[in-house]
């Protein structure tokens, strides 16, 4: 169980790494006043109205983007860190626990600063959702409870249980989302692609783990 802690924590890392990433890259237009904020609530909180309208196009756009990318990536998460194939049924509902984390991320963009021709530092204070220690505990006392309706089970099919128990403990700690006290102060460099002259990234995988771990409290 404690394995399957472990790769559920590892998934949500992976994915608050390469969807931040994804997502920079979809967008085309950086505005200085409202881009950095809007495409983070449209990530996190879901909510696609201020950039559909520094992009100029439907909210419905800039959700499909979004929660395709979002489908992209949880997937290539789950190949790479899950050790057994998921059934349908988890993989809607890891799903769907990924996205009220992503919907608990507290952060707010502070400043904006241009540092060269196409280059903008954006700086950001997040405030870090932490996993209580009574979620270990649940996870304990679930599995306990659960122990006769798992006797007999494959590894496959352990390995699935466990992570559909990791994920409804979760959800019960999403419901009432611990944080930090003080916030993180993190710094994101947007750059304008070589390739394509209209998108901007963050090209600095340290800048991404950084900003990674001043959302999520993930333990190594």
């Amino acid at each position: 169980m404690k394995k399957a802690s472990g790769i559920l924590v590892a998934v949500i890392a992976g994915i608050f790494g390469v969807f931040l990433y994804i997502c920079l890259c979809i967008f085309g237009r950086f505005d200085e006043e409202r881009y950095p904020q809007a495409y983070l609530d449209a990530i996190y909180h879901e909510d696609y109205r201020d950039m559909a309208e520094v992009l100029h196009i439907e909210e419905d756009d800039v959700e499909k983007y979004i929660q395709n990318a979002k489908a992209e990536v949880l997937q290539d998460a789950i190949n790479e860190f899950c050790t057994y194939e998921l059934t349908d049924a988890n993989k809607k509902k890891l799903s769907e626990t990924v996205s009220s984390l992503y919907n608990c991320a507290k952060y707010e963009v502070i400043d904006v600063q241009k540092l060269k021709s196409n280059t903008y530092c954006v700086t950001v204070s997040v405030y870090q959702f932490q996993f209580s220690d009574q979620l270990k505990k649940d996870v304990e006392n679930s599995v306990k409870k659960n122990a006769y309706n798992l006797r007999g089970k494959n590894d496959a099919q352990l390995y699935d249980a466990a992570i559909e128990i990791v994920c409804d403990c979760l959800d019960e700690q999403i419901t009432n989302p611990t944080y930090a006290t003080s916030p993180t102060v993190v710094q994101l460099t947007f750059t304008r692609d070589t390739i394509f002259s209209s998108l901007y990234d963050v090209e600095s995988d340290e800048e991404i783990e950084k900003f990674t771990h001043a959302l999520i409290d993930i333990e190594e």
